[in-house]
């Protein structure tokens, strides 16, 4: 409306304005913080440029805009109606205006705001942060020293170190394989389900999972007839990567090998081909295979010619049968006979039809041959 008065040229001393809506009404006189956001937003702009003293209620009959959305027949829309000339009260004076009074709501109810913050932990792990599986163990290490508050300059031990090592299978087994060790850790002798169950799998006293299995006599060392049993993580990819780099970038069963020396990774085909497959060097040393492009056809294959022109002759074979020959009727013996066949099929070059016939020997095959070019001719 404020538009509408900036572009009338005379001066519009008051304004009234009608909605039929009653919802609308008590917007206005209702706080806007109260509201949503898309009706706050809008009830505070009118309340800003207008006046809730100005604002009246039109009831449904005497609305000329319901015409247009209920509809009218041409009959009655060429009879004086309120779309033509409005409602009769509005050539009245104000007092004989419709009024609604709206009674304000004297006990408001006790509202409380909630805020409720959601926050996701951000897992800032040593194990994910380091690409290096002796780097991360040397890292832990240092840690573990300052801890104890020993020597920090002195160079890492091959105790401490194993030590490390110990700790982080341990802490990794807890994370994903929690519910078997607390099963093995009741009943050692209880049947461990999933993935595992094929393993035999059993805690050392270190508080190690590992793979049982029948190699207990064996004369390989412990850590080769019981491998650590390592869960799909990170850090079985980075153990991965590591016996993969030493071991001059083997492939995925070398590789293989070499990881279930010291640990069963579980699905370990599957994971080490995924680890293979993210080394930067293994890809730039295999790259994709080259397509080469084909020859042209020879002038036979391309050239039009009526059929039998070109012929050629493929003897495939030998094919080997059996042939059953009764020497007497009367007999129930019979002898099986091994022959070798051949077969030459000969294809004409241009419409490709085939003919097959048997050919015992080199002998019967020439005679097929020197057949086919006299029938040909």
């Amino acid at each position: 409306m404020s538009t509408v008065q900036q572009a009338l040229s005379h001066k519009i001393t008051r304004t009234i304005y009608w909605t039929d809506s009653t919802i609308v009404l008590h917007w206005l006189n209702t706080s806007p913080h109260t509201l949503k956001t898309f009706v706050a937003n809008r009830v505070s702009e009118i309340q800003t440029k207008t006046s809730i003293r100005d604002w009246r209620h039109v009831p449904t009959d005497d609305n000329p805009a319901d015409l247009i959305s209920r509809g009218q027949t041409p009959e009655e829309f060429l009879r004086p109606t309120i779309w033509q000339h409005g409602p009769a009260w509005l050539y009245q004076s104000e007092g004989y205006w419709p009024t609604w009074d709206l009674t304000p709501q004297i006990e408001l109810p006790e509202q409380k705001g909630a805020i409720c913050l959601s926050a996701n932990p951000a897992d800032y792990s040593l194990l994910q942060r380091y690409s290096s599986w002796p780097k991360l163990i040397r890292i832990i290490a240092r840690c573990l020293r300052w801890k104890q508050k020993k020597n920090r300059a002195a160079p890492l031990t091959v105790t401490e170190l194993r030590i490390t090592h110990n700790k982080l299978i341990k802490l990794l087994q807890n994370i994903h394989l929690s519910e078997e060790i607390r099963t093995l850790q009741k009943d050692r002798n209880a049947a461990i389900k999933g993935k595992l169950t094929r393993l035999n799998p059993f805690i050392d006293k270190e508080g190690i999972l590992r793979v049982g299995g029948r190699l207990s006599h064996s004369s390989m060392t412990f850590a080769q007839k019981h491998p650590i049993v390592l869960p799909k993580s990170s850090v079985t990819t980075r153990i991965i990567e590591h016996e993969h780099k030493i071991h001059m970038h083997s492939g995925t069963q070398a590789t293989l090998y070499a990881v279930r020396q010291r640990y069963w990774p579980v699905d370990g085909r599957s994971q080490v081909w995924r680890a293979i497959k993210g080394c930067v060097r293994c890809c730039r040393a295999q790259p994709p295979p080259v397509e080469y492009v084909m020859g042209n056809l020879p002038e036979a294959r391309v050239t039009e010619s009526r059929p039998f022109t070109n012929v050629g002759v493929d003897y495939c074979g030998p094919f080997h049968i059996k042939e059953k020959r009764d020497p007497k009727p009367s007999s129930p013996l019979f002898a099986d006979l091994s022959l070798d066949e051949g077969i030459a099929p000969p294809s004409i070059l241009i419409t490709a039809p085939t003919s097959e016939e048997q050919a015992t020997n080199y002998e019967s095959f020439m005679i097929y041959y020197n057949r086919t070019i006299t029938k040909k001719k």
